[in-house]
Formats: C-alpha cells, sequence, structure tokens
C-alpha cells in the first residue's frame, strides 16, 4: 500500500504513542464515525456547522433562447 508524506508521518506518530493513548484515538476515531453515519440518517435538522443549500434565483441573463449566427 503506497502512502503520501502526511500519512506516513501520521502513522509514525501513531506507533509512536502508548498503548494508552493509542486506544484513546481509536476510541475517538471511532466515536466520530458514529457521529458522522448518525449524521448521514439525519435530513430534517440542518446541523450548526453546515449551511442550508438555496436554490439558486432565476435570473434574466441565464434564460436559455436560440442562439441565431448568420
Amino acid at each position: 500500500m503506497e502512502l503520501n508524506l502526511d500519512e506516513q508521518n501520521l502513522l509514525a506518530n501513531f506507533r509512536r504513542l502508548s498503548a494508552a493513548a493509542q486506544q484513546e484515538v481509536l476510541d475517538y476515531v471511532i466515536f466520530l464515525k458514529k457521529k458522522h453515519e448518525e449524521g448521514d440518517n439525519e435530513t430534517e435538522a440542518p446541523a450548526s456547522d453546515r449551511c442550508a443549500v438555496k436554490s439558486p434565483e432565476e435570473r434574466p441573463e441565464t434564460v436559455k433562447e436560440p442562439l441565431f449566427t448568420e
């Protein structure tokens, strides 16, 4: 498996941690993954760190009209 420099650095630093610290990092990753998966299922209320997508307003210059050339 080929890793880029940042990934290699993260892996090397993770391996330097004590066993307890590694387990703490892994527990936090599991927590974040579960939180993200639960967030995907929620479509009712937007999260506070996300902005709502607004529908683009109609502009007359974007209306498609046939283009006539001579």
